[in-house]
Protein backbone atom coordinates (compact mmCIF):
# COMPACT_ATOMS: atom_id res chain seq x y z
CA UNK A 1 0.00 0.00 0.00
CA UNK A 2 0.90 3.50 -1.03
CA UNK A 3 2.36 5.02 2.64
CA UNK A 4 0.73 8.25 1.78
CA UNK A 5 -2.77 6.68 1.17
CA UNK A 6 -1.98 4.54 3.96
CA UNK A 7 -1.53 7.84 6.12
CA UNK A 8 -4.03 9.24 4.86
CA UNK A 9 -6.61 6.08 5.80
CA UNK A 10 -5.71 5.81 9.36
CA UNK A 11 -6.15 9.51 9.99
CA UNK A 12 -9.44 9.74 8.03
CA UNK A 13 -11.05 6.75 10.12
CA UNK A 14 -9.37 8.05 13.32
CA UNK A 15 -10.90 11.25 12.94
CA UNK A 16 -14.44 9.60 12.02
CA UNK A 17 -14.18 7.45 15.03
CA UNK A 18 -13.25 10.47 17.48
CA UNK A 19 -16.55 12.09 16.11
CA UNK A 20 -18.81 9.30 16.58
CA UNK A 21 -19.22 8.66 12.74
CA UNK A 22 -20.28 6.07 10.96
CA UNK A 23 -19.09 5.71 7.43
CA UNK A 24 -22.51 5.77 6.27
CA UNK A 25 -23.21 9.31 8.14
CA UNK A 26 -20.04 10.96 7.05
CA UNK A 27 -20.46 10.05 3.69
CA UNK A 28 -23.82 11.78 4.19
CA UNK A 29 -22.11 14.96 5.92
CA UNK A 30 -19.73 14.89 2.70
CA UNK A 31 -22.46 14.18 -0.30
CA UNK A 32 -20.14 11.41 -1.34
CA UNK A 33 -20.77 7.45 -1.60
CA UNK A 34 -20.51 5.23 1.73
CA UNK A 35 -18.54 2.88 -0.52
CA UNK A 36 -15.95 5.51 -1.23
CA UNK A 37 -15.42 6.67 2.11
CA UNK A 38 -14.81 2.95 2.71
CA UNK A 39 -11.96 3.07 -0.14
CA UNK A 40 -10.61 5.88 1.39
CA UNK A 41 -10.33 4.00 4.44
CA UNK A 42 -8.51 1.16 3.37
CA UNK A 43 -5.74 2.82 1.30
CA UNK A 44 -7.14 1.79 -1.85
CA UNK A 45 -8.16 4.37 -4.98
CA UNK A 46 -6.32 7.82 -4.96
CA UNK A 47 -9.33 10.47 -3.84
CA UNK A 48 -9.08 13.63 -5.52
CA UNK A 49 -8.21 16.98 -3.54
CA UNK A 50 -12.06 17.79 -3.52
CA UNK A 51 -12.56 14.45 -2.10
CA UNK A 52 -10.88 15.08 0.43
CA UNK A 53 -11.57 18.71 1.58
CA UNK A 54 -15.15 17.75 1.36
CA UNK A 55 -14.40 14.82 3.92
CA UNK A 56 -12.11 17.08 5.68
CA UNK A 57 -15.22 19.79 5.76
CA UNK A 58 -17.25 17.38 7.23
CA UNK A 59 -14.73 16.12 10.07
CA UNK A 60 -14.40 19.70 11.03
CA UNK A 61 -10.89 19.02 10.40
CA UNK A 62 -7.81 20.69 8.19
CA UNK A 63 -6.82 18.85 5.75
CA UNK A 64 -3.36 18.85 6.99
CA UNK A 65 -4.50 16.94 10.02
CA UNK A 66 -6.01 14.50 6.96
CA UNK A 67 -2.26 13.62 5.54
CA UNK A 68 0.05 14.42 8.52
CA UNK A 69 2.51 11.29 9.70
CA UNK A 70 2.55 10.45 12.91
CA UNK A 71 6.21 11.07 14.34
CA UNK A 72 7.38 9.65 17.84
CA UNK A 73 7.85 12.04 19.90
CA UNK A 74 11.71 13.24 20.92
CA UNK A 75 13.17 12.55 24.18
CA UNK A 76 13.91 15.76 26.08
CA UNK A 77 17.77 16.18 25.65
CA UNK A 78 17.94 14.11 23.08
CA UNK A 79 18.24 15.09 19.12
CA UNK A 80 17.54 12.92 15.88
CA UNK A 81 20.87 13.11 14.17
Amino acid sequence: MNPILATLAGNVRTARRARGLSQEKLAELSDLDPTLISRIERGLGNPALGTLLRIATALGADLSTLLRTRTAPVAAGKSNS
